[in-house]
């Protein structure tokens, strides 16, 4: 399965500039677009069936949460996101899932909705602290993330987490 699709547009017809990855970036979504997307990769049964905790096969209570927090308001709604970037990391996730978790596909799908809502919706780290030991910092006045287990290079799932490494 792909990430949920998108009904891209060019905005205003130019580049917007660099994404995070340092590619440039023509075609965007809005994040209210994506997590409509997500939202319609579950029937209204499926997203009670979530929220009651029934699910037909596991689901973290982490990812569970992040996924229901959908239904919420988001912050920024119109801020535009990298489509392309959204899909790499769906790809990335999807490759990843099925090395590490070849024994429950049906598990895969949740994982991957949470982390693109954590990445590109909520600008949250990727995994709970107490996975990774990421940490809250105050830098120039403003809150970060640092996480001790962050690895970088191009086929690192990293680059797409707000986490900085704790040398940063």
């Amino acid at each position: 399965m792909q990430y949920p699709k998108t009904e891209s547009r060019v905005a205003g017809g130019a580049d917007r500039g660099k994404s995070r990855c340092g590619r440039k970036v023509s075609i965007i979504l809005t994040r209210n677009e994506l997590r409509i997307k997500i939202l319609g990769s579950y029937s209204d049964e499926e997203w009670e069936m979530l929220r009651r905790g029934e699910d037909p096969f596991f689901v973290s209570d982490f990812n569970r949460n992040t996924l229901l927090r959908l239904r919420e308001a988001i912050p920024d709604p119109d801020t535009g996101i990298s489509e392309a970037e959204v899909s790499e990391m769906s790809e990335m996730l999807r490759a990843f899932l099925v090395k590490y978790m070849s024994e429950d596909p049906d598990a895969h799908l949740p994982v991957i909705l949470s982390c693109l809502a954590l990445a590109f919706i909520f600008s949250e780290p990727l995994h709970a602290e107490y996975q990774t030991g990421w940490t809250r910092q105050l830098l120039n006045g403003k809150e970060v993330y640092c996480c001790p287990a962050r690895e970088e290079g191009a086929d690192s799932l990293c680059k797409f987490c707000i986490c900085r490494g704790k040398t940063e």
